[in-house]
């Protein structure tokens, strides 16, 4: 398996691509021209893990992460091929946003937020498990779905 790296324009129909293969668990679909606008934003960063060195069979993973503020970041979308689940890519992936963040000159203790929706159980697990704490439900977060709202704190 290839380590996270950042992705490039061209990754773009390819993340569009995965999150159509979980859409059901996320409940939120990215158009090409919104994964586009994540990878060259400012205030983005967006991490892919392919499945193959040569870059030619689908993504097994990514992640999309902006920068809110000088200490908070929020995760906007994280996704991995059914097929990888429980391989700890999604932990390779937070291990990689965690790298940067610490490694930004100013230094210091970050935290990051994200929205997980209420149905999607495998998720909230996951977060759970590498620490994220629960702050509060949001009611509607999805249309009619509600989601917690969860942040990790990194020092």
């Amino acid at each position: 398996m290839i380590l996270p790296r950042l992705a490039r324009l061209q990754d773009a129909a390819k993340i569009f691509e995965l999150n159509g293969c979980v859409a059901s668990t996320s409940l939120v679909q990215w158009s090409v021209v919104m994964i586009e606008e994540e990878i060259v934003g400012a205030q983005s960063k967006v991490w892919v893990i392919e499945n193959s060195p040569d870059g030619e069979a689908p993504l097994a993973a990514f992640l999309c992460a902006c920068h809110l503020t000088e200490d908070q970041w929020e995760i906007r979308n994280l996704a991995v091929a059914p097929e990888h689940w429980g391989k700890g890519l999604a932990q390779k992936l937070l291990e990689a946003l965690r790298c940067y963040i610490l490694a930004l000159p100013t230094p210091g203790a970050a935290e990051v937020f994200l929205e997980v929706a209420v149905s999607n159980l495998r998720a909230i697990r996951f977060y759970e498990k590498v620490g994220a704490k629960r702050l509060y439900l949001r009611k509607n977060l999805y249309g009619s779905v509600d989601g917690w709202v969860f942040v990790l704190k990194w020092s």
